[in-house]
């Protein structure tokens, strides 16, 4: 990261900044001693893996998230000040194959250990150590499918009641046959019908039909 910051501070560019609260956090940051060691792993005969971990208390977790958050925003603002302009703060926070009521991403470890809090808490100490010209965008996949688009609507104007929020970071993950014109124009009408900045992010086509598991990107 210090190598990017520093190539955009030296060439007087402007940086999005990472996700903050991701999902894909690693399974060791959520256990009580912070370890890898307290994560059980196993594989049922068809090769999938599942994970089993003793979840640190959600007072923990909150600690946790903070500190997160205030190391990554302080560190690029006091070592490139001026070069972040944005900060994507949570991603993915609707996933249509849960089995959520609301379609919340509740196999994300950040819902199992918080709750739907977390999002909003999310926000609440981004917007608390971020500058004012910092912008707080929440990132999307999958907003073209509408059982994905509806409930993440619904997120966003509970988002504008309960914090700051700027934009929406649309995540494009598309192959080359979809989706449609008539997709993209549902999506981008309802992103706009939100009243928030919308930026495309993480763009890219996968060029080989029919080949899912080959994300090879033009």
């Amino acid at each position: 990261a210090d190598a990017v910051l520093k190539f955009a501070k030296d060439n007087n560019y402007q940086v999005r900044g990472p996700i903050l609260v991701t999902h894909a956090t690693p399974s060791w940051f959520f256990t009580k001693s912070f370890s890898k060691d307290q994560i059980e792993t196993t594989v049922d005969d068809k090769g999938n893996e599942t994970e089993t971990l003793e979840f640190a208390s959600a007072d923990v977790m909150r600690a946790r998230m903070d500190n997160l958050v205030k190391d990554i925003i302080t560190y690029c603002n006091t070592n490139y000040p001026g070069v972040v302009v944005s900060w994507d703060v949570v991603d993915d926070p609707i996933n249509s194959a849960d089995r959520h009521e609301k379609k919340y991403r509740e196999s994300s470890n950040w819902y199992q250990t918080l709750g739907e809090d977390y999002m909003y808490e999310a926000f609440a100490l981004a917007d608390k150590y971020a500058t004012k010209e910092q912008k707080l965008f929440v990132a999307q996949e999958a907003i073209h499918e509408k059982n994905t688009r509806e409930p993440f609507v619904e997120l966003i104007n509970l988002f504008k009641e309960n914090c700051r929020i700027d934009g929406i970071a649309v995540q494009t993950h598309y192959t080359a046959t979809a989706p449609n014109v008539f997709d993209l124009e549902d999506m981008f009408k309802a992103m706009t019908d939100t009243g928030l900045e919308i930026q495309l992010t993480e763009f890219y086509v996968n060029s080989k039909v029919g080949a899912n598991e080959d994300y090879e990107k033009t």
